[in-house]
């Protein structure tokens, strides 16, 4: 009898492990696809250039380029909403701290704009504003890489301005490797919001 409980619980293991062998395998194959789609897949044709209505959204801007730069994202005007999302091809990350967190992390590949982020559509919405710019940037000293980052912003009063017009709290932001929508349909949501998870975990011990 004890014979035959070591030996099921040997098959139990053995299972269990062979399965999150398998589930690993698939993440990790899912997590490269997400990326070489973001890299790869055919770039639509964006119009780079400044829409007139961006010079009244100077705040909002100012906030985008220091967001690359800086470990805080927060700039006079602007700041994360607690339930913000950040989301590329390769992760999301969800509420203000693991979206602070992975920026923190971002500086470790010294990121660099090789030009200032051009706000190339101001799209009004039933709650909030819709921004997308257009970006170049450099990473690990010589990596280049264009994007489009799309922001939700919505309009607040802080700390008892009256002032709401240009005060944002910025509810969304969705980074385009090479302008293109990252795969959301399952299970690929699921892959890039765990791959958020363990970053927000990993980064906090091993990246200073």
């Amino acid at each position: 009898t004890d014979w035959r409980k070591i030996m099921a619980s040997r098959h139990y293991l053995q299972s269990g492990l062979e399965a999150m062998i398998a589930l690993t395998g698939t993440h990790i194959m899912l997590t490269i696809t997400s990326d070489l789609y973001g890299i790869f897949a055919p770039a639509p044709q964006n119009n780079n250039n400044e829409v007139f209505d961006a010079r009244h959204y100077q705040n909002v801007s100012k906030f985008v380029k220091n967001m690359y730069s800086s470990p805080r994202l927060t700039t006079e005007s602007v700041q994360l909403s607690e339930s913000v999302t950040f989301e590329d091809a390769h992760a999301i990350c969800r509420t203000r701290s693991e979206v602070n967190e992975a920026f923190r992390a971002l500086q470790a590949l010294n990121p660099q704009c090789l030009s200032d982020p051009t706000c190339i559509n101001v799209q009004p919405k039933a709650e909030s504003i819709e921004f997308t710019y257009s970006l170049h940037q450099k990473y690990a000293g010589s990596m280049t890489v264009r994007s489009l980052l799309v922001l939700d912003a919505h309009l607040v009063q802080i700390r008892g301005d009256k002032n709401a017009e240009s005060n944002f709290e910025i509810t969304r932001m969705e980074e385009r490797w090479n302008g293109i929508e990252p795969l959301s349909f399952f299970p690929f949501w699921i892959t890039r919001r765990v791959n958020g998870i363990i970053s927000w975990h990993l980064t906090r011990r091993f990246v200073k």
